[in-house]
């Protein structure tokens, strides 16, 4: 009669001896062909990503939710948020070289969009101002209009009434500029 104990022993001994993984390389080749191949539906998902450049990093929740409302309805959804005119900005990263996009309150002087380098007050620029600053190369959506741009810093004739016309939309802008020693920067997009 054989005796259970010492077979769930070596069953257990069995169990707990150690697995041979192969290589990843020796996995992946392992692999048949068809397994390797990527649906179709995954490629096109993954060139539209890469089509889209990258937002700004870190983007508070409530941002990135307006962008990809903005993005998905292409501007439909988005343009006016909370009464207020909104435009999508891709500036050129000025240490990355990537593309990064976010959505900005602006006004309109003529045919120029303006824009208020904010940052809730923040002590230093936002990192968009930054980046057109070195590259004044921007492209633009508002609505579902998009066009390439040219950026520039206001000069201090232009600033006083564009900042004016930026606080009749906005009016926090005078808080944030009460509660930074930076003055905060008026830009001016002209189409191409």
């Amino acid at each position: 009669m054989p005796q259970r104990g010492k077979s769930k022993k070596s069953v257990a001994k069995k169990s707990s001896a150690k697995k041979i993984v192969k290589p990843a390389a020796a996995r992946s080749a392992a692999k048949p062909a068809a397994a390797k191949a990527k649906p179709a539906s995954a490629a096109k998902a993954k060139s539209k990503q890469e089509e889209r450049p990258k937002t700004a990093r870190r983007l508070p929740r409530w941002m990135a939710e307006h962008l990809d409302s903005y993005l998905k309805t292409n501007g439909a959804v988005g343009h006016i948020w909370r009464g207020m005119p909104t435009l999508l900005l891709t500036t050129t990263g000025r240490r990355s070289g990537e593309e990064r996009i976010l959505p900005l309150l602006y006004g309109r002087d003529g045919n120029r969009y303006v824009l208020v380098a904010s940052m809730g007050g923040a002590p230093d620029h936002p990192a968009w101002y930054k980046n057109l600053v070195d590259d004044p190369e921007v492209r633009v959506q508002v609505g579902a209009d998009r066009f390439r741009a040219r950026a520039r810093t206001a000069n201090r004739d232009e600033r006083p009434r564009l900042w004016r016309l930026m606080t009749k939309l906005f009016p926090t802008y005078d808080k944030y500029q009460a509660i930074t020693r930076r003055e905060i920067p008026v830009i001016l997009i002209e189409r191409h």
